[in-house]
């Protein structure tokens, strides 16, 4: 459980870098929290596997189990979301980055003076 927290908060950083490099115009997409919201909603689905294994393995309700089941499936909704967005974010970025060094390549916008350099 503790794997999955820090998982969690490892891409609530990623998020944090790409709202920076969307607030500096670098892509054009900012980040969503889909892959900490979805590695957060596990920990609900552990939890009660963790209870129906160690506390109360004769009887656990039905009622808790298929909560847990369809809180799995949305936590992986979440998680198949978060990378699909994260995957488009990448290749945005993959993209601009070749059409930047697409036009540092081309002869007439290299730079031969400093700006500001008045000499």
């Amino acid at each position: 459980m503790l794997f999955r927290s820090l998982i969690a908060t490892a891409f609530v950083g990623v998020k944090k870098i790409i709202d920076t490099l969307y607030s500096l115009k670098i892509t054009g997409r900012g980040g969503k929290f889909y892959l900490s919201f979805g590695n957060l909603l596990l920990l609900f689905p552990y939890i009660v596997g963790w209870y129906a294994d160690y506390i109360s393995p004769r009887y656990t309700e039905s009622w808790l189990q298929q909560s847990s089941f369809f809180i799995f499936l949305l936590s992986t909704f979440f998680i198949i979301l978060g990378y699909l967005d994260l995957g488009f974010t990448l290749k945005s970025l993959r993209d601009e980055d070749k059409d930047i060094l697409s036009n540092l390549d081309s002869e007439e916008d290299v730079l031969t003076e400093l700006p500001g350099d008045d000499n």
